[in-house]
């Protein structure tokens, strides 16, 4: 009966975040807030849609839910790599920015960690008549892919002179911060600092990044400051 009931939630995840118009819930909580859709970077089901559905509790645990109307979506892609996140978001992309199109807020952050960075692009190619801003979380190379005309901020992170995974790509980027770490000792632990601030005690690695990114998550969510202003 245990594994029939883990098995249960395994599949309501699936239909919660990847089928087609049931992505996510895009009911408004207030129109007037900016919109925040968070793109999560390359993981593995049932991991990734567990870890989605972990970083919106935690995002409506803090203070920023005041502010900003969010949802989050998994990458859901076999691999990290540009040529792979087309393929196996193509239908999605299409769906979740027919959504965003239809709903009534004006203001759009669209941002994306690592390789979602790639998704969050994509879609932003397909709104209109909105008013969009990108941010690359350690993403992939943002120059290159980006619409020119879409302002696009990018987030790395250091520690000393340990730079994380994606420093070289989003150095690129013509707006850049950078978060200075304090714990990590690593690229990988870098990497997730920006979006959990457990990264460093979990020890993360590139072969545990899988199962452990969003364990004890403590969601930083520092690249959503310079944006308090639209909030005003």
């Amino acid at each position: 009966m245990k594994q029939f009931s883990i098995y249960l939630i395994l599949v309501l995840f699936k239909l919660s975040y990847a089928d087609g118009a049931k992505v996510f819930n895009f009911s408004s909580i207030d129109s007037n807030k900016p919109f925040v859709l968070f793109v999560l970077g390359f993981g593995e089901f049932p991991q990734e849609t567990i870890d989605a559905k972990l970083v919106a509790d935690n995002f409506y645990l803090s203070p920023y839910h005041m502010y900003f109307d969010f949802r989050v979506v998994p990458l859901l892609s076999p691999k990290s790599d540009y040529a792979s996140v087309m393929r196996a978001t193509k239908d999605r992309v299409i769906a979740i920015s027919q959504e965003i199109n239809n709903l009534p807020h004006k203001k759009i952050i669209l941002a994306g960690h690592s390789s979602g960075s790639l998704m969050a692009i994509e879609i932003s190619k397909r709104l209109k008549n909105k008013d969009i801003t990108l941010v690359s979380i350690d993403g992939f190379a943002p120059t290159n892919l980006a619409p020119a005309h879409i302002p696009h901020t990018c987030w790395t992170a250091t520690h000393g002179k340990v730079r994380s995974l994606n420093y070289s790509s989003a150095m690129t980027c013509k707006n850049i911060y950078i978060y200075k770490d304090t714990k990590c000792t690593s690229s990988m632990c870098l990497h997730f600092e920006l979006i959990n601030l457990s990264s460093a005690a979990l020890n993360i690695t590139s072969k545990n990044f899988k199962q452990l990114g969003y364990t004890n998550l403590q969601l930083n969510l520092i690249w959503l400051n310079p944006f308090m202003q639209w909030t005003q």
